[in-house]
């Protein structure tokens, strides 16, 4: 009787032990989805947060990258070209009687300094009429800054009287007048005044013994042109300036030329 009640309390207890581990197993499992589903639902928003992040990263980005192109194309450097010519040539030209010098040496002179100054300019070109002591047609002379598309041509001069009594420089343009003309002219003359000149004549038309007629170098050049005269050969103090000062005025006329050039439009 005894054994028999043993038997039963062990099926009963051991029924009640696996209804228990059933329970547990089901809990458990429970447990478990509801976790791994929390995880999902969390990863999922959090990737879905990173994806919309780096996209909205990107799209930033691409717009920056845009924008900087359109202004890099927007503000692409100009190049200019400025044609130099040293008046006369080949022992022409007018001769000092005070020392015995030659226009044509002393514009090649500075026409070659000026050179020097002007190429130390990013994004300038020169080109010269002449760079040895040779004679050059004066139509050849425009027509090689034409041919060139510069955006400037300067002749460089020395000027002379029979009286041998006044000094100073000026400039003389196309007898209409151009106001780019003019204004590079001005600015020029203005440039060597600062350094130190005898008299400033300032910006002249036409040429000096007919104002209706152009000088030829003037008359064929199709860009902005001026011819200057930079001091008298027969005026002592003009001489003097123009040895002592060579060389600033090669940097003011370079200085002067490159400040019209960046602010013309």
């Amino acid at each position: 009787m005894l054994f028999r009640w043993n038997q039963k309390r062990e099926r009963k207890m051991s029924c009640i032990l696996s209804v228990l581990m059933v329970v547990i197993m089901l809990l458990s499992g429970c447990a478990g989805g509801g976790t791994s589903g929390k995880n999902e639902s969390t990863d999922g928003t959090e990737n879905a947060t990173n994806v919309s992040g780096t996209e909205a990263s990107i799209d930033a980005v691409g717009g920056t990258v845009a924008e900087e192109t359109t202004e890099e194309a927007t503000e692409a450097v100009r190049e200019y070209i400025v044609c130099l010519d040293a008046g006369h040539g080949g022992l022409r030209g007018a001769i000092s009687p005070l020392d015995g010098r030659y226009e044509s040496h002393d514009t090649l002179r500075l026409t070659l300094a000026i050179q020097r100054e002007l190429e130390k300019y990013d994004h300038v070109t020169v080109i010269m009429t002449r760079t040895e002591d040779v004679h050059v047609e004066n139509k050849q002379r425009p027509q090689m800054a034409n041919d060139a598309g510069a955006d400037l041509f300067v002749s460089i001069h020395r000027n002379s009287n029979t009286t041998g009594d006044k000094g100073g420089v000026e400039g003389w343009i196309d007898k209409n007048n151009p106001p780019e003309s003019r204004e590079v002219g001005e600015m020029i003359l203005a440039a060597m005044e600062a350094v130190g000149v005898t008299a400033n004549a300032g910006i002249k038309t036409g040429s000096w013994d007919e104002p209706d007629v152009n000088y030829t170098v003037i008359e064929y050049a199709k860009m902005p042109a001026v011819l200057l005269e930079v001091g008298y050969l027969n005026y002592a103090e003009d001489n003097r300036l123009f040895d002592e000062n060579l060389d600033a005025y090669a940097k003011a006329t370079a200085k002067a030329i490159f400040t019209w050039l960046t602010q013309k439009k």
